[in-house]
């Protein structure tokens, strides 16, 4: 192997270490110098482009991502990357776009990949109001992935912004039997239980919601939790004072 690409391996092999550790701005000096060795480095540039990402650098992240398709128009990494990224700056109709083109271009062996794909395409198109295109993309993830409790926490956002409440409260208590911390789905699973009528199973929903919040140094979060329940808990007070 060459010197020049020997060093574009190395720089690369340090880029993923400086992720792991969360490392941006080194990973990204990295990757740099692994183009700078091996211009058609493409792993270079995807990963360049996570750490922008990462950082909140989304235009920076489309940027390597674009780099990353020119050298590689068949990578569906650099095509669903660049989906995020543009999810990420409210793009959804570019985004959805983009996840279409990961979906072709996927290898078989890589199947695994079709359950962030799709959760992420059902996010666009939730962003966009395309209720139905997001719940059938929410259920093609689960499909792919049967304990992808992002795709379950999704599915009940769907059915809660449709007014489902009971599909709701059964989606988010899949995410809790599958991420049993998970705060928010307890909050979302306590305020589908209020529409219900059945406050009793919304104010343990809110109180285990504001203890996972609090666990987790979820400060906002754990605030407004906690001005939930005791508005609820007044109200059903009030309820029973005046039966």
């Amino acid at each position: 192997m060459p010197r020049t690409e020997k060093n574009a391996v190395a720089y690369s092999n340090r880029c993923l270490a400086y992720l792991h550790l969360q490392d941006y701005h080194q990973a990204i000096a990295d990757c740099t110098q692994a183009i700078n060795f091996s211009p058609n480095n493409v792993e270079a540039y995807l990963n360049r482009g996570l750490a922008h990402y990462r950082q909140g650098n989304y235009l920076s992240a489309i940027d390597d991502d674009n780099l990353a398709i020119a050298h590689k128009p068949q990578d569906f990494r650099a095509y669903y990357n660049r989906g995020v990224a543009h999810n990420a700056i409210g793009d959804h109709t570019s985004a959805i776009t983009d996840f279409n083109l990961a979906i072709t271009q996927i290898p078989p062996v890589a199947n695994i990949f079709f359950a962030d794909i799709y959760n992420d395409r059902g996010l666009a198109h939730f962003q966009l109001h395309n209720l139905d295109a997001a719940m059938q993309d929410f259920n093609l993830a689960i499909r792919f992935n049967a304990d992808d409790y992002r795709a379950y926490f999704n599915l009940g956002c769907v059915c809660g912004r449709n007014g489902d409440n009971t599909a709701a409260v059964n989606h988010f208590s899949e995410v809790i039997r599958l991420d049993p911390s998970n705060g928010q789905a307890y909050l979302n699973r306590a305020i589908a239980q209020y529409y219900l009528g059945y406050n009793q199973r919304a104010i343990a929903d809110l109180n285990k919601a504001s203890e996972y919040f609090e666990q987790q140094n979820q400060k906002i979060a754990y605030e407004k939790t906690k001005d939930l329940l005791h508005r609820l808990q007044q109200e059903v007070q009030l309820a029973i004072q005046i039966g």
